[in-house]
């Protein structure tokens, strides 16, 4: 966009915590030497794309889907709407979505490392291109709006379970300080770091029970992928139109640190009061997680 000339009045940037991890021990990789770049080996490609198998069989696969309205697909705008959640849901129910994905997600995060720098440099190629894209910000006004997302309690209880908690919060002060310098840097630009995880009722929403496909959520998928429904009150709360006060989304600052904190920890309380069945099951699932990773 800034080699075409155009120059966005307002920025989203999606923050994902898990892209985040690393094992501080471990040496950094290689400086980049500047943006990637893709050679090509002269027409090849083009005869790939056109003649090969792979380029056959996604073509027949594209018009057969043409009238599935569930079908798996991405927007023009590279968007993925998860139209085969539908599908899943209706058939199975939004239980078993929920479970495959958790079991996942348990695997996953026990064996997740907890640094978030190497020791060698204090940074990594994560920090180094947030910070580029505070470099490039504009000149004048402009507004980026960063997000923390609204993970499910179910994704948040699992943070807890297996260790991973303290990291998170000390990803949020990383940010919080990382969004301090660049306004510093850019006294014209609007940025503002959005947390939206915690407990309320939003991420608190309850799993329809195992073989009920006839309940549905509202807000989420599963509990990685919220709905269309969070995502436009998440704008609304961004982009300043009105909304109730108990909505999502804190500004979250060096100075409110804590306050996001207290604010969570009241939400986790009123959450495990009201659906005390999912933190015990998060509990059995990150126990069968950690038998089954042991030799």
């Amino acid at each position: 966009m800034r080699a075409a000339g155009a120059r966005p009045a307002v920025t989203l940037l999606g923050l994902e915590f898990m892209d985040f991890l690393l094992d501080p021990a471990q040496a950094p990789p290689p400086a980049s030497s500047g943006p990637a770049s893709y050679p090509v080996d002269g027409l090849r490609w083009r005869f790939d794309t056109v003649f090969s198998l792979t380029a056959a069989m996604d073509a027949v696969k594209t018009v057969l889907i043409q009238r599935r309205p569930e079908a798996e697909t991405v927007s023009a705008r590279g968007f993925n709407p998860l139209l085969e959640y539908r599908a899943f849901a209706r058939t199975g129910g939004y239980y078993d979505i929920f479970q495959q994905r958790a079991e996942e997600n348990a695997k996953s995060y026990a064996g997740k490392p907890r640094g978030l720098v190497f020791a060698q440099t204090g940074s990594s190629p994560e920090w180094q291109e947030l910070r580029g894209i505070f470099a490039a910000l504009p000149a004048g006004a402009t507004e980026l709006d960063l997000v923390i997302y609204p993970y499910h309690a179910q994704i948040l209880a699992m943070f807890e379970q297996v260790g991973l908690w303290p990291v998170f919060e000390q990803w949020k002060g990383l940010l919080a300080a990382e969004v301090e310098a660049a306004r510093r840097a850019h006294p014209q630009a609007r940025i503002t770091l959005w947390d939206f995880s915690g407990y309320s009722p939003y991420q608190c929403e309850t799993i329809p029970a195992k073989g009920d496909t006839r309940r549905s959520t509202r807000w989420y998928w599963e509990a990685g992928h919220f709905k269309p429904a969070l995502g436009d009150i998440m704008l609304e709360r961004m982009l300043e139109r009105p909304l109730a006060a108990d909505g999502p989304g804190f500004a979250l600052t060096p100075s409110t640190l804590a306050q996001n904190r207290r604010r969570i920890g009241a939400e986790r309380a009123a959450c495990e009061r009201a659906y005390p069945q999912l933190f015990a099951d998060v509990a059995r699932l990150i126990g069968a997680a950690r038998k089954t990773a042991q030799p």
